[in-house]
């Protein structure tokens, strides 16, 4: 990918992030018009960034924490 295209697709998605996500797909319909690759890129940029979302919402230290809790509250 291009960096002018590169530059659309994270223009595009910081655009549909600031809307609230009950509008995130009717606006990217319509953003890339007939575009179906831009709409593709963005959408599975858009889902990474929601899956990886509370992975990265929480500092590493307290995941960390977290995880080795779990881990010694299991029964060996």
């Amino acid at each position: 990918m291009d960096s002018d295209r590169w530059q659309q697709v994270d223009s595009l998605l910081q655009s549909v992030l600031e809307r609230p996500p009950e509008e995130r797909d009717t606006f990217l319909r319509h953003a890339c018009a007939d575009d179906q690759a831009l709409e593709n890129e963005v959408r599975s940029l858009l889902r990474a960034q929601q899956q990886a979302g509370s992975f990265l919402e929480s500092p590493a230290i307290e995941a960390a924490a977290l995880a080795r809790a779990q881990q010694q509250s299991k029964p060996a």
